[in-house]
């Protein structure tokens, strides 16, 4: 992970980073039983993931001592190959877009954050055997809000 912050004038700030997860060491999902479920005790799935990147860029510009003000934009690559891909985490290249504001007084901080995120449609090739039908995924997006209250002692 490695991210640079600069100070563009007394109210902005500009923030860039990236993150590289390794994701190659999840090479499988292993699930053992207590007891026998359908008479297996030991489930393992191919997952084979491939390391991956997440770009980011952020504005912050204070508007007054109270009110700060925020936006941002991830880009974030999806690390199932097409080989493993199943209904768990259906999911494509990810873009997430961010907007939120804080208000600051005294001892207390109110911060609120909605982020809108997009991700890529993917199409799954049959595999039978692992209960993955050909279909597709498509028009995938999720809301996210954030609301939180802090107070420093």
């Amino acid at each position: 992970m490695f991210g640079i912050s600069k100070r563009i004038n007394p109210k902005l700030n500009v923030e860039i980073g990236a993150i590289y997860t390794g994701w190659e060491s999840y090479d499988s999902l292993a699930v053992d039983c207590d007891r026998p479920l359908l008479g297996l005790t030991r489930s393992v799935t191919p997952k084979n993931w491939g390391s991956v990147w997440r770009y980011q860029i952020g504005f912050e510009y204070r508007h007054s001592p109270e009110w700060t003000w925020r936006l941002g934009y991830t880009y974030d690559q999806e690390p199932m190959p097409l080989s493993t891909l199943d209904y768990q985490v259906p999911t494509g290249d990810r873009q997430l877009l961010s907007i939120g504001f804080g208000y600051a007084k005294n001892n207390w901080a109110l911060d609120f954050a909605y982020t809108y995120l997009i991700s890529d449609d993917r199409h799954f090739d049959a595999r039978r055997r692992e209960w993955v039908f050909d279909s597709h995924s498509r028009d995938m997006g999720a809301n996210i809000f954030l609301l939180s209250y802090s107070i420093r002692l």
